[in-house]
């Protein structure tokens, strides 16, 4: 099976940068002994505005509670087909819902906060769940993201929108609308500060090295934990302002602050760091803060492993655990 990759499945969009496809019904190979059903290929399947979603939005829905889920790509579900993520486990699991996850691979907050302004008012939710995980910090610092190309054999500079931030942390949106995608020569070693180090070593050792690089960024995004530290930084200030926006401009009656752990802190097997940031913005906007890295961390000493796939996405049983923890939460609202 071909090994469909991001120009197969992504289309450019002029103020996220990309969006999935729209209507795309597409199997993609994969390699995950760890998973039960999906070990060898997935299924990406999308709706006509362009997100991992069997719904459509704008769509009446009855009497049902209408959920809309922004994220990256922990939620929009890399590595497991749509009916296998935790939304749609969800959903399954209390029919009084219907979730429309508009979440989107590889983005920042900045991305995700530009997702609900446009999706928002369409869907028009009863409840907001915003769910990053928390390398999306440091997503938010740049202006592009780099990424493999299957079809060149090197490395794409993916423009993105972002914010600028002043002193007293007002923030300026730029790169709208959104530059197109251009190659990086394969001897560059500069394409940005948060993957240089890690890029560079691995320029010239094949296209396995490089994609094994960038899985490295996502399932260790070490700069962007310290910044989580440190509140005077420019990528924590920026996080906590985006998110602030987002919640604050949402007419949902509930509006829930999801941070999805990723393994390194689930390793450490104490507080992860991140929670600081969003306890303050649950403070500040009167969202709620659900905590699901206390449920994953309560789990049978070495069953963390088995939640992630390879490349630090979680599997099937990590969404699984993710879904069992939010039907006792939606349960209780």
């Amino acid at each position: 099976m071909r090994n469909i990759r991001h120009r197969n499945i992504f289309r450019y969009h002029p103020r996220y940068g990309f969006t999935f496809r729209k209507n795309l019904y597409v199997r993609v190979a994969c390699n995950e002994p760890g998973n039960v059903f999906e070990k060898t290929s997935y299924v990406i399947q999308t709706n006509s505005a362009g997100f991992r979603c069997e719904h459509e939005p704008g769509v009446e829905c009855g009497e049902t509670i209408k959920v809309l889920f922004i994220g990256c790509s922990f939620t929009a579900g890399d590595g497991v087909s749509n009916k296998r993520r935790f939304t749609d486990l969800l959903e399954k699991k209390d029919r009084s819902l219907k979730i429309h996850n508009c979440a989107l691979s590889a983005t920042g907050s900045d991305q995700q906060y530009l997702v609900h302004r446009d999706m928002g008012p369409v869907i028009d939710p009863d409840v907001l769940v915003v769910s990053p995980y928390a390398g999306c910090l440091g997503r938010n610092l740049f202006p592009h993201k780099i990424s493999y190309d299957n079809f060149s054999g090197g490395l794409t500079r993916q423009p993105k929108p972002f914010f600028t931030i002043d002193e007293n942390d007002r923030l300026t949106l730029q790169n709208i609308p959104v530059p197109k995608v251009t190659l990086e020569s394969g001897n560059n070693k500069s394409a940005s500060r948060e993957n240089t180090g890690l890029i560079g070593r691995t320029i010239g050792r094949g296209a396995d090295k490089i994609k094994g690089a960038l899985a490295g960024l996502l399932s260790k995004p070490s700069a962007a934990l310290a910044s989580y530290e440190d509140e005077k930084s420019k990528g924590y200030r920026l996080m906590r302002r985006i998110l602030e926006m987002t919640v604050n401009e949402s007419n949902a009656s509930i509006k829930i602050l999801l941070p999805l752990p990723h393994k390194e802190s689930l390793d450490a097997g104490a507080r992860p760091d991140y929670l600081p940031l969003f306890e303050r913005v649950a403070s500040d906007t009167g969202a709620k803060l659900w905590d699901v890295s206390e449920r994953l961390l309560k789990l049978p000493p070495g069953s963390i492993p088995g939640l992630f796939l390879s490349d630090g996405h979680y599997g099937e049983a990590g969404h699984g655990a993710v879904a069992d923890f939010l039907v006792r939460k939606f349960s209780e609202i």
